[in-house]
């Protein structure tokens, strides 16, 4: 059957929503890994990955350039308090002097060359003093 024929048979919106959706089914780890994916196909420098930063860990980190990079599932910030702690700890980094950037898995999947260049800018304007 083509894609055509199956539109119309009962569940298939539904499926389809939850197939777009997969984000809440990530795991971290997964998301770890298609990041350092993307950061090798795109010839990026290498991320220091969970770098200690006070009581937190940054997922990957430019130490040199003070650029964190969070890569985030729906699942870590599934409760307001979850969220509340997240921001927390982000205004905590950059207070201290960090940049930081989030990206999604959709993003990761869906949009990777908005992801590098994003990471290029940022590392591009933190070596240029802008």
């Amino acid at each position: 059957m083509t894609d055509r024929r199956l539109a119309h048979r009962p569940g298939v919106g539904r499926l389809r929503a939850i197939v777009e959706d997969r984000t809440a089914g990530i795991p971290s780890e997964e998301l770890e890994r298609e990041f350092l994916r993307l950061i090798r196909r795109f010839r990026l420098p290498k991320p220091v990955r969970q770098r200690p930063q006070g009581r937190y860990r940054i997922d990957f980190a430019y130490p040199d350039a003070m650029l964190a990079i969070e890569v985030d599932g729906w699942s870590s910030h599934g409760t307001p308090a979850a969220l509340a702690n997240d921001l927390r700890r982000q205004n905590k980094l950059v207070l201290s002097g960090w940049t930081v950037l989030r990206f999604t898995w959709k993003q990761l999947v869906e949009s990777p060359d908005e992801v590098v260049a994003t990471i290029r800018t940022a590392l591009r304007g933190v070596r240029s003093g802008v």
